[in-house]
């Protein structure tokens, strides 16, 4: 196919160029603006009924929306193409949630190089800082249960001494551990590495949350 036959293939009917995510009011809005926004016209519909339906006017939608493209996430979620995603919201939400969390790791880990190593500014840490907290509390609200992302806010907040916020993340996450425990899943029973050492893993990270508390009390 040529390059005339390609951008004929990817044109978009009334593509939208000029308004930013912000200005849409509605879910029907939003719905309408994913469609005509590149790349996100390329994410598969049931995934962007979703993300709109468990957003809708919360504010971090924006940040969302802006850690994604700043990040190159949406690429990500294109490649989301299996029926035995697709066919299911809660796993749909829990996939996007795990991509963000990777994000912030990786953001967590470059704000640590700066704070503790190179010390290379201020700018820089907070750059790193705002990718910290989007990614992860986005993720939290596609999936709020998802433990990494507590610990790594909790973590990121002692570690620029906002002791309030990281004692509440802190104990969010152990609420949300408890709260699993309590639902007795099976995890042992899986036949995958990570389900099933989901209880030590748990374990393990109910026991460095608690570590932040006490030190921050």
């Amino acid at each position: 196919m040529g390059l005339l036959g390609f951008l004929s293939r990817d044109k978009i009917l009334n593509e939208n160029r000029s308004k930013p995510f912000y200005e849409n009011k509605s879910n029907d809005e939003r719905k309408d603006w994913f469609s005509r926004t590149r790349p996100w016209h390329k994410v598969h519909s049931r995934i962007v009924d979703t993300i709109v339906s468990k957003f809708g006017n919360n504010p971090m939608f924006e940040a969302f929306v802006i850690v994604s493209m700043q990040e190159n996430l949406v690429s990500k979620y294109i490649d989301i193409n299996s029926s035995n995603i697709l066919d299911d919201n809660d796993i749909i939400c829990s996939t996007i949630s795990g991509i963000l969390c990777v994000t912030g790791s990786y953001a967590t880990n470059m704000l640590i190089n700066v704070i503790l190593i190179n010390k290379t500014g201020l700018e820089k840490a907070q750059e790193h800082y705002r990718t910290v907290r989007m990614a992860f509390e986005s993720a939290i609200i596609l999936e709020s249960r998802q433990v990494v992302a507590y610990y790594g806010l909790a973590f990121v907040c002692k570690l620029i001494n906002k002791s309030d916020e990281a004692i509440k993340y802190a104990q969010d996450g152990i609420a949300v551990i408890h709260d699993i425990r309590d639902q007795n899943i099976p995890f042992h029973l899986s036949k995958i590495d990570y389900v099933e050492n989901a209880d030590r893993d748990m374990k393990n990270m109910e026991s460095n949350l608690n570590s932040i508390i006490t030190d921050l009390q």
